[in-house]
């Protein structure tokens, strides 16, 4: 937790002095990247940022974005992934995940295909719990849900004006995501 503290704080920090500094640079605009566009990402896993016990569904979320300049962009996510674990007399517990939140990001331009990103999301986890066997724990659902807040670091290649592939980095369903993405 207290990495993820330092992360984003970092992750604030860049974004509140990219604002003067990158803005004075013809190098980091993003032509890519401009405002009203609208984007949306659909993405799978690779590294589930929970886990308890067997694999279940990998990772899979949806996020969009809108941009409010050439630069910033503020949009949402939902993110979705499950998990099983054995327990005593080998019960299997099911666990799922859903995270929804709001995200900002920053946009830099470092190729004419490519739209890379960084930027924060704050948002809300669900966590649930069911068992195969209610007589071990009778009316027993303890959930985990919190709020939660995280960085990322993304970038979207784009194959022609309107479809593309992205990639992620940051904490949400999944530690590391890929897709597809497309601009409406």
């Amino acid at each position: 937790m207290r990495k993820l503290t330092v992360t984003c704080l970092f992750f604030t920090l860049l974004l509140l002095l990219s604002n003067n500094t990158f803005s004075q640079s013809d190098f980091f605009e993003s032509p890519n990247f401009s405002e009203g566009q609208i984007d949306v990402n659909i993405g799978i896993g690779l590294i589930p940022t929970f886990y308890s016990g067997n694999r279940g569904l990998l990772p899979l979320n949806i996020s969009g974005e809108y941009g409010i300049t050439d630069d910033i962009s503020v949009g949402g996510y939902i993110g979705f992934s499950t998990s099983r674990s054995s327990v005593i007399n080998k019960n299997d517990v099911r666990y799922t995940y859903t995270i929804i939140g709001v995200r900002g990001s920053y946009h830099v331009d470092l190729d004419e295909n490519l739209d890379a990103y960084f930027g924060l999301m704050l948002g809300y986890n669900r966590v649930g719990v069911r068992y195969d066997d209610d007589f071990l724990f009778p009316g027993y659902n303890p959930t985990r849900s919190s709020g939660i807040y995280s960085g990322f670091i993304g970038s979207r290649y784009h194959f022609n004006e309107n479809m593309g592939v992205f990639a992620e980095v940051g904490y949400g369903i999944s530690w590391l995501t890929f897709g597809f993405t497309t601009k409406l």
